[in-house]
Formats: structure tokens, C-alpha cells, sequence
């Protein structure tokens, strides 16, 4: 199993309940579609690039021992 998996994992997951958790609130608070979907659409690509880099920055690391 790959050792940075879990760390990951929270990159994933706690994105994704911040999102619906904003979506569902803002939602129940009558916010409009028109309004809540660019903000859910933003928050996914900051989310994304957010995990790419995150996950270049794990992968760095556990690769820092190896070398002589």
C-alpha cells in the first residue's frame, strides 16, 4: 500500500465535504443556482490544483531519504 495514500486521501475528502457542506447551506438559504454554481466550480479547480501540488509536495518528500 502506498505509504502517502492516507494524506492523499484527506486532500480529497476534505475538499469534497466543504463543498457540499457550503452547497447544501447556501442552497437551503435560498442562495440562487446561478450564484452557488461558479463558487462550487471554483472551489473544485482550486481544490484540484490544490491536490496536484499538494501531491507533488508528498512525493518529494517521501523520496527525500532515498538518495545517498
Amino acid at each position: 500500500m502506498d505509504p502517502d495514500a492516507g494524506g492523499r486521501a484527506v486532500l480529497l475528502v476534505a475538499p469534497a465535504l466543504l463543498l457540499a457542506t457550503g452547497f447544501g447551506a447556501a442552497l437551503t438559504a435560498g442562495v440562487p443556482l446561478r450564484v452557488v454554481v461558479p463558487g462550487a466550480v471554483g472551489m473544485v479547480v482550486t481544490a484540484a490544483v490544490g491536490y496536484y501540488y499538494a501531491g507533488q509536495v508528498i512525493s518529494l518528500g517521501s523520496d527525500a531519504g532515498d538518495d545517498p
